[in-house]
């Protein structure tokens, strides 16, 4: 179950760690993020930058991207 939802979310646009790619977009399902600084969205275990709905917030506060906390 869990490799079917990575494949879905690799199916939408994610982008792959090697890639170079515009912080302007979210790394996960490509919607345009806000013309904020970015900094502060930016996956601690996958450098992407990512928009709410694709964070996952983590007991001890901090956050990782949806793909990122599936492969923990």
């Amino acid at each position: 179950k869990l490799k079917k939802e990575l494949l879905e979310v690799k199916r939408k646009g994610a982008k792959h760690g090697s890639g170079n790619y515009s912080e302007r977009s979210c790394g996960r399902c490509q919607e345009p993020l806000s013309r904020l600084p970015v900094f502060s969205n930016q996956c601690e275990m996958c450098n992407h930058y990512v928009c709410r709905n694709c964070q996952t917030f983590l007991l001890n506060g901090s956050w990782l991207c949806s793909v990122c906390t599936q492969e923990m």
